[in-house]
């Protein structure tokens, strides 16, 4: 939802849906499923006030969690689904081997987001689902890798993106002047709000 306004060139680091509104909810670096289950409630609960349209989500289990649909997050899943609000998903960034979906992610009512490369090819970490499984497997890869947006100043993303940006320069990544306000990292977590972009175009 970011202009881009701090940096150099205001268009440059502009999100998919720049001047959408946004509503964050803090569960926690640790993301206790308490949390956001209220998270859930309260989006929801408030859905009308806020016109809240899709719910975007860069957390899970890890790999290899069984799916169990009566999960207390599939539930909330489901109900915000029921409600009309798109719930999005990173597919999870264990791609090394199948079957290593987010197991959120592969929630019928989700859309799963996995990670692309800027050669257009899947990231080699992005999560796979069971080949040839109707229901395992990412809905959507979009892209994820080396991605610029707002530097965090708090947390350990911040930490992850200097090492990001050290260790494999990118011609994206922010320099000078735009180093102070934005970063570059990889993942699902990168590939997920991507999506949650296009909802917000689709459903304005």
């Amino acid at each position: 939802a970011g202009w881009g306004s701090a940096g150099t060139d205001p268009t440059k680091y502009r999100g998919v849906a720049y001047g959408a509104h946004l509503i964050g909810y803090g569960t926690g670096e640790a993301v206790e499923a308490v949390n956001v289950l209220a998270a859930f409630d309260h989006a929801l609960a408030h859905r009308a006030e806020y016109n809240i349209k899709v719910i975007n989500n860069s957390w899970g289990p890890g790999a290899f969690t069984p799916y169990d649909p009566e999960h207390p997050v599939n539930r909330a899943i489901d109900a915000a689904w029921n409600d009309g609000v798109s719930v999005v998903f990173g597919a999870g960034n264990d791609g090394t081997r199948t079957d290593s979906l987010n197991m959120f992610s592969a929630n019928p009512h989700a859309i799963s987001v996995g990670s692309g490369a800027k050669n257009h090819q899947q990231a080699f970490y992005s999560s796979k689902g069971v080949p040839g499984h109707a229901q395992l497997h990412p809905t959507v890869t979009a892209p994820g890798d080396s991605i610029a947006s707002v530097r965090a100043t708090t947390g350990f993303t911040v930490w992850a993106a200097d090492a990001q940006t050290v260790a494999a320069p990118d011609a994206d990544a922010p320099t000078g002047a735009d180093a102070a306000y934005y970063a570059v990292s990889s993942g699902t977590s990168m590939a997920a709000p991507h999506i949650a972009g296009v909802v917000a175009l689709l459903q304005q």
